[in-house]
Formats: structure tokens, C-alpha cells, sequence
């Protein structure tokens, strides 16, 4: 197990303090890029206890196609149709955008309600990183950054 998997545990088991520890947990990532891989391997091989993928997003629809059909859940080019047709069935959006989107992409997320683990860095400004905190708790979810050490 390597640091990031430890942290993708860390954040199911932040997640999981807050519900029932025998509850599954279910995952959708946004953005299918380089290091949705990494996610998406350690939700759907059970290296995170009790967390399950059910989606993904990508503006690019080949790298949507790819990956959903990898790991065999839904995958979509639109992240608000993709709540629209699955929300009640995601509990933790991962988002995995370029960092210019983690603001935009965390606040739509707190506002259906979805707890967020999103990749570094959180935000390109203070202001951006402020609001995405001040959603979250606003909509009574967690928010969860990336952050694993490099030596």
C-alpha cells in the first residue's frame, strides 16, 4: 500500500465516523485524467474498506468511456447530468479536474449535497479555498484534501 492509498483510506474512514461504519460508501469521480486511475483502483478494489465506485465524469467523453467501462459503472461528460441521473446513489465526489476547477467543481457538489475529497492543491487563491469551505459547511458536508508527502 502506498501513500495515497493510505490517505483514500483515511478519507473513507472520515467519512465512515460520520455514518454507519458497516455502510457502504459510494464514490463518483470527476475528471478522468492521469490520477482518476489511482482512485478509481483503490475504491473499486477494495483497498478502501467499504467503498464502492458508481460513476464517473470527464469532460472528454473517450476518457469518461474509458475508464467507466474499466471499472463498469456509468460514466458521463457532464457532471450535473450525472448528478441528475445518479446523485441519490453517490455519496463522495472525488474531484480530479485540472486545480483551476477544484472551486467550481467542489461548491456544485456541496450544493447537491455531496461530501468532497478533492486532489492538490485545494485552490489557486485563498478567496477560491475559502469559498469552497464555506459551501461545504454551508451544506453540511466534508470537505477532504489530497495532500500525501513526497520524499
Amino acid at each position: 500500500m502506498d501513500l495515497r492509498d493510505a490517505l483514500l483510506k483515511l478519507a473513507g474512514a472520515m467519512f465512515c465516523y460520520y455514518t454507519n461504519p458497516m455502510t457502504t460508501i459510494n464514490f463518483a469521480l470527476i475528471g478522468c485524467g492521469r490520477i482518476s486511475e489511482k482512485h478509481a483502483s483503490s475504491i473499486a478494489h477494495g483497498k478502501v474498506h467499504g467503498a464502492n465506485l458508481v460513476a464517473v465524469c470527464d469532460n472528454q467523453k473517450d476518457r469518461a468511456e474509458k475508464l467507466g467501462t474499466k471499472y463498469g459503472v456509468p460514466y458521463f461528460t457532464d457532471m450535473h447530468a450525472m448528478m441528475e441521473k445518479m446523485g441519490d446513489k453517490i455519496d463522495v465526489v472525488n474531484i480530479l479536474t485540472p486545480s483551476g476547477l477544484h472551486a467550481e467543481h467542489t461548491i456544485a457538489m456541496a450544493n447537491y449535497r455531496k461530501h468532497v475529497v478533492v486532489e492538490k492543491p485545494m485552490a489557486l487563491s485563498l478567496s477560491d479555498a475559502d469559498r469552497m469551505i464555506e459551501a461545504c459547511d454551508n451544506a453540511g458536508v466534508r470537505l477532504f484534501v489530497v495532500k500525501q508527502n513526497r520524499y
